[in-house]
């Protein structure tokens, strides 16, 4: 499902906190450093993002997270989190996340979607390219930058 901008921020808090530990880093320890709290960024990603979740039940399997208003010029998409809970994965729940992600911005005439991922992170980048997102360059040397074209 998608939720453009009003994803429930209480369930969304709820999500990272449950899945803090799924991140290469902690996201409550990055959060810090920055002077954020969780609270504050689940506001941030449900007002200003685009989710494409899945549920089983009441519980949230994943979500991708996005931004799709207020582009760049080239109309790009920047996802700025993929996330499955480690009870849903390898259960193809990333993979149809970000389809329905991918559709959502096909319907909104986006050109592209970008994301990074950490350069060890192995199992993300096999997920990403499978995907059928390309390998793009980063300045960022800890980082690795995939593309997929929408159009």
């Amino acid at each position: 499902m998608i939720a453009d901008r009003s994803f429930d921020i209480r369930v969304m808090t709820d999500f990272l906190q449950r899945n803090d530990g799924a991140f290469t880093r902690p996201l409550s320890q990055t959060l810090k450093e920055q002077g954020q709290t969780l609270e504050d960024y689940a506001e941030k990603l449900c007002r200003m993002g685009t989710v494409a979740y899945e549920t089983d039940g009441d519980a949230i399997m994943g979500v991708v997270i996005g931004y799709t208003q207020n582009l760049p010029e080239d109309n790009g998409s920047y996802i700025t989190q993929v996330v499955t809970d480690p009870k849903y994965r390898r259960r193809g729940v990333c993979k149809r996340l970000l389809a329905e992600y991918f559709d959502f911005c096909r319907e909104q005439n986006i050109s592209y979607v970008w994301l990074t991922t950490g350069v060890d992170n192995h199992s993300a980048q096999a997920t990403y390219e499978g995907c059928g997102f390309v390998l793009a360059p980063c300045a960022n040397e800890k980082m690795v930058k995939y593309i997929y074209r929408i159009r």
